[in-house]
């Protein structure tokens, strides 16, 4: 796994040579010879440096010491951090600066004659070294000491390393070169979702990180190794259009037909921690999409049958992979339980074995190897390379002469497994590639090569079968966050069908989640064993939100048209219009619900209990929905017993209920009449309409009786005045 420059862990920075003191000068490492016989010189080249303004080069020399060889692989790891355990076989006077020649390539030049074995020294060179050797006999590690320091009556502060002649003379028997696999990971970290939802891929610097890689890779073509390249890299490259050079250059890379590739997981994954932690599904979903998406590079040779762990593999693990037909891994050596292995490191082939007997073909990553390469971050790229190829060497000349138990020669062979978040310098790749492609006493080899050339149980003093040491379980996971967010994943996914859009959708949230079990997350380059504990949970249980963000992101494309819906009768059909904004359809459950309102069996809906508790009714609707279109409109019958605003839930579910896709509640505005205040009303009114005709025809017969009457006065009456006046005289 790519990250951006940093200072390594603190175990690393033990083993980096650095100046005595802060603020002086820096002596660094620019170029060496990878290997030399007696009768040739050790040519070095070196850059002077200053932290502090007032120091020059012309006041400064250099003293170059060469040590006994090394004969144990503690003595040489005690070497990288400058202390030298063995006796000086030759020692220069203090070289100045100015005299030193300037190569091509800028720096200085310093070179070491070396004889040994009856084979006398070259001249030319500003030291010589006679190696206490007979004939044949010279080859091996040599520590060599360089120092900077001020010139004779100076004072001030020195600086020094400890790099390595390599004498690559041949031993006594001429055996097989040391076979040496290295699975060097071209990987980008797994992209993960913000708080917001949005997916953050790996950043420029890591790309550009990638790509440095790669040109490196590129310049050695003829070097076989083993290349591992995770699912989600693949997937980030492809998704980026600006990022289509970088694609070129992996896929120029993993089509090396001295290369292999291994197809592994979609992220790197604690494959134990998820078995024991009740994932055993997701670990089968990352080697199924990693070795899915790996396949699209077309490599020339894809390896799907070996898994390089991180941590223990215990039996229920072992036998899960199995079944993913591997049947080769790479384990820590902190993985497999502890054996004797003779004199030297336990390196050969062995059966892992489970629980119920048999198990995979197995090797160790060879630690020292490990920190080794741990130790290049934030130091000298060119003096870390060699240290490693001086390590490999020492490892063949440890035990040169491996042979069975009949005395016939064993080929023999190691591996370096590269921790996934490795910080890989481009200068650092090419110095170790230029080594391995003309070393004659080690042999750069690919890993199922070297499982197949390397024989099981042969070696005296090697196991041929080893146990896994105790599983640490789940770890640090973040279990219970896991599960609930896969749960809701898969719900969902249930809920869309299998079209363009939507399986895309689905498979983003689904690899955005195996991201978050990664044991690599964020930017940070330390070894993957350090990012572990409370720091690797925070980080993952962050990663676990944001997949939470990103599939309630999806979810807020789906609304209720409006809030408030009028019903005009006592019962009637009601629209209830569910929008969908997003680009993919979707199916699921409608539940209509409310304590005030009583629903009727609707065409596509089926009206489910508890009952109304007075009337009887049903109090919430059930109806199957697929939302195809931007508007989506299911016709819900309602009834009511009186007027007034009544609240109703709506409700969308997945189909199989483990996911509510949508939750509100829309407000019911009944202005309905019910049958009996009807029927007062109208009775109301005819008593109304009878008092008023009632009413109306007495005053009418009062009206006709009072004509009469005033007929009958107005008869009694004379008719005229003047008659009635003479008639009475």
């Amino acid at each position: 796994m790519l990250s951006p420059a940093a200072p390594g862990s603190a175990g690393a920075a033990s083993r980096r040579a650095t100046p005595s003191t802060a603020g002086g000068p820096v002596l660094q490492l620019l170029s060496q010879s990878d290997w030399v016989a007696p009768g040739q010189r050790f040519d070095l080249r070196l850059a002077v440096g200053s932290r502090a303004p007032d120091t020059r080069s012309s006041t400064e020399g250099v003293v170059v010491t060469v040590y006994d060889r090394i004969i144990t692989r503690s003595a040489f790891t005690l070497t990288l951090s400058g202390t030298v355990p063995t006796g000086v076989l030759a020692r220069s006077r203090l070289l100045p600066l100015s005299s030193l020649p300037t190569p091509s390539g800028g720096g200085s030049a310093v070179s070491v004659s070396v004889a040994g074995g009856g084979v006398p020294a070259p001249s030319g060179g500003n030291l010589t070294v006679q190696l206490p050797c007979g004939a044949g006999a010279s080859g091996g590690v040599y520590p060599v000491r360089v120092q900077l320091g001020p010139l004779v009556g100076r004072a001030g502060p020195t600086a020094s390393f400890v790099t390595h002649l390599v004498v690559s003379a041949a031993h006594k028997q001429v055996t097989d070169p040391l076979r040496f696999a290295w699975v060097v990971p071209a990987d980008l970290p797994p992209p993960t979702a913000t708080a917001d939802g949005t997916t953050r891929s790996a950043g420029t610097g890591t790309r550009a990180g990638l790509q440095g890689l790669l040109t490196a890779l590129a310049g050695y073509p003829s070097v076989p190794l083993t290349v591992s390249v995770d699912g989600a890299t693949v997937e980030q490259l492809t998704g980026l259009p600006h990022d289509q050079h970088l694609l070129s250059s992996l896929r120029a890379t993993v089509a090396d037909p001295s290369r292999e590739t291994l197809g592994q997981s979609y992220a790197p994954v604690a494959a134990s921690a998820l078995v024991a932690g009740g994932l055993s599904q997701d670990l089968v979903s990352q080697l199924q999409q990693g070795r899915h998406l790996v396949s699209q590079l077309q490599p020339a040779h894809l390896g799907t049958s070996t898994w390089v762990a991180t941590d223990t593999l215990d039996s229920p693990t072992l036998s899960l992979l199995g079944r993913q037909q591997v049947d080769h891994v790479v384990v820590p050596a902190a993985a497999v339980a502890p054996a004797r292995c003779g004199t030297g490191d336990c390196v050969e082939p062995f059966t892992l074995e489970q629980d119920s007997g048999g198990g995979p073909l197995a090797m160790l990553s060879d630690p020292g190897l490990t920190a080794d390469l741990l130790a290049a971050a934030g130091g000298d790229p060119v003096l870390a390379a060699h240290r490693l190829l001086a390590d490999l060497s020492f490892l063949y000349y440890e035990s040169p002469n491996t042979a069975d138990a009949q005395g016939t020669p064993l080929p023999r062979g190691v591996v370096l497994a590269t921790p996934p978040n490795w910080h890989p310098d481009p200068t650092f790749v090419s110095t170790v590639l230029q080594g391995l492609s003309t070393s004659p006493i080690l042999s750069p080899v690919t890993l199922s090569t070297l499982f197949a050339t390397l024989p099981v149980g042969k070696v005296p003093g090697q196991p041929a079968q080893r146990r896994p040491a105790a599983s640490p379980g789940p770890g640090v996971l973040p279990l219970r966050q896991l599960r609930r967010a896969q749960g809701a994943v898969d719900a969902f996914a249930a809920a869309v069908p299998a079209t363009g859009a939507g399986v895309a959708t689905t498979q983003h949230l689904s690899d955005l989640l195996l991201g978050a079990e990664s044991v690599v997350l964020g930017t940070r380059p330390a070894p993957v064993l350090a990012e572990t504990g409370a720091t690797l949970r925070r980080r993952q249980q962050t990663a676990v939100a944001g997949v939470v963000a990103a599939l309630d992101t999806q979810l807020r494309h789906l609304s209720v048209a409006g809030d408030t819906i009028r019903l005009t009768a006592q019962s009637g059909t009601v629209p209830v219009t569910v929008l969908r904004t997003g680009s993919y359809p979707i199916d699921g459950t409608l539940v209509v619900s409310s304590d005030k309102l009583v629903f009727g069996t609707t065409p596509g809906c089926t009206p489910t209990r508890p009952t109304h508790p007075s009337t009887g009714g049903l109090t919430e609707v059930v109806c199957q929905v697929s939302l195809t279109k931007t508007s989506n409109v299911v016709n819900v019958l309602m009834r009511t017993r009186a007027s007034g605003d009544f609240r109703v839930t709506v409700r969308l579910t997945t189909p199989d209920g483990r996911l509510v896709l949508l939750d509100t509640h829309l407000t019911v505005h009944a202005m309905s009449i019910s049958a009996v205040a009807l029927a007062l009303s109208i009775g109301a009114l005819l008593i109304l309409l009878s008092w008023w005709g009632r009413t109306l025809w007495r005053g009418r017969r009062r009206g006709v009786h009072s004509r009469g009457a005033r007929r009958d006065v107005a008869a009694s009456r004379p008719a005229d005045p003047a008659v009635a006046q003479g008639s009475s005289r």
